[in-house]
């Protein structure tokens, strides 16, 4: 007797292998881990030594989204870029709860409560949030102070340790996180450790290192450093480390990333249980260690800054261990909002409809890294970097007008200004030659806003390329930096509006977020 198409159907399902289990997921963020440049070994070789661990993959050319551990985090955990969630809104807009003081279930932040205003708004879900659909068990640790409060919505247990309570704090985290990992064995489960590279006695070496140096020293320097002497010279302070201080911060950050490498190794043995684990290793973001090249100001180049866009800022080190995969190198520029998507397809969850980022073990990588912070924006395509900054205090880039600040032009209902709509345009002055520079608008130069580096032969950003000799690459990437602005970076339409980002300004709400 023939068997029915259903019943064929049924037999060859019970024939099939079983699924692959879940795998467990742990994502290690050691803030202030800036990735190793090609062929160098400093402190993410430290670190991975200390470890005692190979990644069965290692990226790096990765960027976070942003130098600010809060904004970066909440990047990273929804998959979008800083402005597009926004991470920074009004507090008469309800997005929340305040970072700092998590709130049950159903309940809101007062209005008012969280005056630098980084949250996540409540309709934008959080790669916890579907992996808890999917059946995993989720937990976040952060050791040291809660910078990273505006993600905590989704996680089902969430834990704090002081960094500096302790003289092994690894060892603490695993003696509490312990019991919860093996009381959900039977389950997928979702581990998020969120700590610093930094040390109590790292910062004392920093702050050795900031001493005022004598006008001999100050010679000296630019003798040796003439490339910085246009932008530091003037400046009434001189927090840059000089002579040796610049080798005793190197090497104190160099030891602080070991020693997190050591600790970290506990968390590691600590892991036990038959179901696939991969781990994940990054930063949210790198650190300057007192040099100045790349920088606007002096200020910026002091130790342990990360509030600037520079490569060394931005490179952040992702590092995979997954076991019974051989070793691999990936040197494509990649970012840190790549990181939901793989997480959502190591998981087989189904992500959220509108991803910044794609699987970071998709080899079809866009080769281009979108960052922004304050009044700053940088784009990574290939080894170049462009760098953009308005010189405009109290900006912020979910401000519309950062946009216009780029050369470019908006229709008239993003801006909130009256007349009627125009086509977006990117307004840069022409190429070089006998016409005159004359579309920049009334009284703004963009080129002096911009500084482009070839990393590749540059990687210290010690001599910004002749953007007219360059003209060609310069404009093709201001373009896409000014693309992104109207597009998959840009600011919200509807909620920060023109009138409301111009009143946070005056209160001085948006300054540097």
């Amino acid at each position: 007797m023939a068997l029915s198409p259903l019943i064929l159907a049924v037999l060859a399902g019970g024939c099939r292998s079983p699924e692959p289990a879940s795998p467990d997921i742990v994502l290690v963020l050691v803030d202030g881990l800036r990735a190793d440049l090609p062929g160098e070994r400093f402190a993410e070789a430290a670190f991975l030594g200390a470890l005692g661990q190979v990644p069965s993959l290692r990226f790096d050319a990765t960027y976070a989204q942003s130098p600010a551990a809060r904004l970066s985090f909440g990047s990273l955990l929804t998959g979008r870029y800083v402005s597009a969630i926004p991470l920074c809104a009004p507090p008469s807009l309800d997005l929340g709860r305040s970072p700092l003081t998590p709130a049950p279930p159903g309940e809101t932040a007062p209005a008012g409560e969280d005056p630098w205003c980084v949250r996540i708004p409540a309709e934008k879900t959080l790669l916890p949030e579907v992996l808890g659909l999917y059946g995993y068990e989720t937990a976040l640790w952060t050791l040291g102070e809660p910078t990273l409060g505006t993600a905590w919505r989704g996680f089902e247990h969430v834990g704090e340790l002081p960094l500096l309570a302790s003289a092994h704090p690894w060892a603490d985290l695993v003696a509490q996180a312990g019991p919860w990992w093996a009381s959900n064995a039977g389950d997928p489960r979702f581990l998020v450790v969120a700590a610093q590279v930094l040390t109590p006695w790292t910062l004392e070496a920093f702050g050795r290192a900031m001493r005022p140096p004598s006008e001999e020293e100050k010679i000296s320097y630019f003798v040796e450093h003439p490339e910085v002497l246009g932008r530091i010279s003037g400046q009434s302070a001189w927090p840059i480390p000089l002579g040796d201080a610049v080798d005793q911060v190197r090497t104190a950050y160099q030891d602080a990333a070991r020693v997190a490498g050591e600790e970290a190794a506990t968390l590691f043995d600590a892991l036990g249980g038959d179901r696939p684990r991969v781990v994940i290793v990054s930063s949210l973001h790198g650190l300057a260690l007192g040099e100045p090249t790349g920088t606007r100001t002096i200020e910026q180049a002091s130790p342990g800054t990360h509030q600037v866009l520079v490569d060394r800022v931005l490179r952040v080190p992702i590092l995979v261990f997954e076991p019974g995969r051989s070793p691999d190198v990936r040197g494509e520029v990649r970012q840190l909002v790549d990181l939901a998507p793989t997480l959502y397809t190591l998981a087989r969850a189904v992500p959220p409809a509108v991803l910044d980022g794609r699987d970071l073990r998709d080899p079809a990588s866009s080769g281009q890294a979108w960052s922004e912070f304050g009044d700053m924006l940088s784009l990574r395509k290939g080894n170049l970097f462009l760098g953009f900054r308005s010189q405009s205090h109290g900006v912020s880039s979910i401000d519309p007008q950062m946009t216009e600040r780029l050369g470019g032009s908006l229709p008239g209902d993003i801006t909130g200004r009256p007349g009627p709509a125009r086509p977006p345009q990117l307004l840069l002055p022409p190429p070089p030659g006998p016409a005159p520079r004359g579309r920049e608008p009334p009284g703004h130069d963009p080129w002096e806003n911009f500084e482009l580096y070839d990393l590749a032969v540059d990687p210290t950003q010690a001599a910004p390329l002749d953007l007219e000799r360059r003209y060609e690459t310069f404009h093709e990437m201001a373009d896409w930096m000014w693309k992104m602005r109207a597009g998959a970076a840009a600011p919200p339409r509807e909620g920060v509006d023109w009138a409301t980002v111009q009143e946070l300004r005056r209160k001085g709400m948006l300054h540097y977020w």
